[in-house]
């Protein structure tokens, strides 16, 4: 028996595959008629024809074969009734969308948008207060949830009535379900709204419920928010040790999280900037105060203050009595400065001998080798240290140090 050239088969399958990619990508002209039907009605929307774009919408979303198209539809809608300032009209559409709409997060989302249009703008609180908490309630895991638990935190703050229902509230949807979806931040919620009172006995009770939500949800994403807010409360009841703690739990958590390495920039920095002046205050641990001033450079990856890290790190070499510590470090300023601008200018002379003519990358050069040293102001405060360490050194040498 003769077997089959493979080279055959292999065209066979390449050719069937094609079609069937083909077959694929090809869309339905209803489909391809209704997205060009939703981009145009943006342009209407964007350009301020709000009454026909938000029947265009509505047509669009009876219209839609795709179920989400028609969400995305409905949601427009009313977001565009809102922009025109007809709130009722929004209100109503929010309303109807939280009935019939195809995906249950779209549906939250309309509750929670409904009672944003009456708080806001229709002056009917109490709806929207009982919209949000029941789409905290019964929707927990949605992200709407967070954004009216947002929404009736920032009502409670209104008044000490409101704050003492909204605390009542969180406790007992919190106590139904300890270990439920939304439970650290219905903990954390309590915490926040006692920590403002600006009485001891409630930022006592605000430490104890942020120590719970570190014991029950450690990994959770609220424990940053949770130890900053506890090192804040420990910080206004004048409990030095018990913020440096905190605060070194936090820096510890972003060293060893994906977190920090990605977007815990600000929070670490803060963190590592609050450790180092307790260190040097009240704590008075120049070790402790050292270790971080010299790690959190390396922490920021690229810091653009890097002098100005360098500056903290000779003060406190100087405090605790390394003056030729104290005096590298001021160098290191003078050295990381000269270094960066000559990485600078070889950048610039780079970028002029990459253009076309002759004479533009002459003028370019000529330019770049015309422009002055950029120095921080740290610069200057490194040579006046220099000087004035040096001569403390010499003097000590001399024995007439004091």
């Amino acid at each position: 028996m003769t077997r089959p050239r493979q080279g055959k088969k292999v065209g066979l399958w390449l050719a069937l595959a094609t079609v069937a990619l083909l077959g694929a990508c090809a869309q339905d002209p209803k489909l391809l008629a209704w997205d060009r039907d939703f981009e145009w009605t943006e342009r209407l929307y964007v350009d301020g024809q709000h009454s026909l774009a938000v029947a265009r919408y509505k047509a669009l979303r009876q219209n839609a074969t795709d179920p989400r198209d028609a969400d995305e539809a409905g949601l427009m809608q009313c977001e565009v009734e809102r922009v025109a300032k007809r709130y009722a009209a929004s209100a109503a559409c929010w309303d109807a969308l939280a009935q019939s709409a195809h995906d249950a997060g779209v549906r939250v989302r309309a509750y929670m948008h409904a009672g944003e249009v009456r708080y806001d703008y229709l002056d009917r609180k109490d709806q929207a207060l009982e919209l949000w908490a029941m789409v905290v309630e019964r929707a927990p895991d949605e992200a709407a949830s967070q954004r009216a638990l947002d929404h009736l935190t920032l009502h409670a703050r209104t008044s000490p009535a409101a704050r003492t229902e909204m605390l009542t509230w969180l406790q007992r949807l919190h106590d139904r379900d300890p270990k439920g979806e939304m439970a650290d931040n219905l903990l954390l919620r309590r915490a926040m709204l006692l920590g403002e009172t600006g009485q001891k006995p409630d930022r006592d009770a605000a430490i104890a419920l942020l120590e719970q939500l570190e014991r029950d949800h450690p990994y959770d994403s609220t424990l940053v928010d949770a130890l900053e807010l506890r090192a804040e409360l420990y910080r206004k009841n004048g409990q030095w040790r018990q913020e440096a703690i905190a605060l070194e739990h936090l820096v510890d958590l972003y060293e060893t999280s994906y977190v920090f390495a990605s977007y815990g920039y600000e929070e670490h920095k803060a963190a590592a900037t609050r450790l180092i002046a307790l260190y040097r205050g009240p704590l008075r641990e120049l070790e402790r105060a050292l270790y971080h001033a010299e790690h959190l450079p390396d922490m920021l990856r690229r810091p653009v203050r890097q002098p100005a890290y360098f500056a903290t790190i000779a003060e406190i070499h100087e405090e605790m009595g390394n003056l030729k510590l104290a005096r590298q470090t001021w160098a290191q300023v003078l050295t990381y400065t000269a270094q960066r601008n000559a990485d600078y200018k070889d950048n610039d002379r780079r970028i002029c001998r990459e253009m076309d003519s002759d004479a533009e990358r002459e003028r370019c050069l000529a330019m770049v080798e015309a422009m002055s040293e950029v120095e921080t102001r740290e610069c200057a405060r490194a040579r006046k240290e220099i000087e004035r360490i040096d001569a403390a050194l010499a003097a000590r040498s001399k024995g007439t140090t004091p």
